[in-house]
């Protein structure tokens, strides 16, 4: 059963990625300055 708290599609696709990549993600998203498409891509991810 899907969480009732999950929006979006349901995707089998996953995504691997480092905890370097994912530093440099959180980074952006603390960052005033990020486009705010950039952190909604980065939040997604």
């Amino acid at each position: 059963m899907r969480n009732q708290n999950m929006q979006g599609r349901i995707s089998s696709i996953r995504i691997e990625i480092t905890g370097e990549q994912q530093d440099i993600l959180n980074s952006w998203l603390r960052k005033s300055t990020t486009p705010v498409g950039l952190a909604k891509r980065a939040r997604a991810i």
